[in-house]
């Protein structure tokens, strides 16, 4: 059993990104990015809609944030690690 993230279980967000910030990926991984956004990497216990969140992609840092339903992406820059 999952726990507290049961209720959770097949819930997705709605993923806002503007074109320019993928420019430099292709298709395979604009697709997984959004998969993997969309599935809410945020920690379960924040609910903050002004926070920035962070998480490494395939040697990017994207940063977003979340209101509600919607993750709207910030930034894809390259990791400097």
């Amino acid at each position: 059993t999952g726990g507290f993230t049961d209720p959770l279980d097949g819930q997705t967000l709605q993923v806002a990104c503007e074109e320019a910030l993928l420019a430099g990926l292709n298709e395979e991984q604009r697709a997984g990015l959004m998969g993997v956004l969309a599935c809410d990497p945020r920690p379960r216990y924040q609910e903050d809609p002004e926070r920035v969140y962070g998480m490494a992609f395939g040697g990017l840092e994207v940063k977003f944030k979340v209101c509600e339903k919607t993750l709207a992406v910030v930034s894809v820059e390259k990791s400097s690690l």
